[in-house]
């Protein structure tokens, strides 16, 4: 009698458990398929955030270049400014860090990219800021080069 009363209490233990696993799957099958779109959504906010970012750095870096290239074309035509004349131009173009503006650090823009590393246009943006679309110049002779560290170190001197 005892061995029959426990042989029931165990049969029924081991359909509590069958069945508690099917349930507890089943509320889990759930909650992904609830989940799955709030997930996109996350995806797709996290993309443009990074999207809004990297745009944001190119163009600052796009102001920049064009900034230091006007400066390198008059000082080639001839034009003279000090290292403060120099500094003044920049400060006048008025550059700011998008990082900076955000709160964020160069680690979390890295993780940021790291995340979205998926994405071919966070890729191409990234290979733009380390500069693999920038321009060739030949027009830069080896005399110019030096004329141009000449004035340089007198600037220093």
């Amino acid at each position: 009698l005892l061995l029959t009363i426990g042989a029931a209490i165990g049969a029924a233990g081991i359909l509590y458990l069958l069945f508690r696993d099917d349930d507890e799957e089943e509320a889990a099958q759930k909650t992904q398929v609830a989940t799955a779109p709030q997930a996109a959504a996350e995806l797709r906010q996290a993309s443009s955030k990074v999207r809004d970012l990297m745009t944001e750095m190119i163009n600052v870096e796009d102001l920049a270049k064009q900034t230091v290239q006007a400066m390198v074309r008059e000082q080639l035509s001839g034009k003279t400014f000090s290292v403060e004349g120099a500094y003044r131009r920049v400060a006048e173009a008025q550059l700011w860090d998008p990082l900076e503006k955000r709160g964020m650090s160069v680690d979390d823009f890295e993780q940021m990219v790291t995340e979205n590393q998926e994405d071919p246009w966070v890729m191409q943006a990234m290979a733009k800021l380390a500069g693999a679309d920038a321009p060739k110049s030949t027009a830069l002779t080896t005399e110019k080069i030096l004329e141009v560290k000449t004035f340089m170190l007198q600037q220093m001197a």
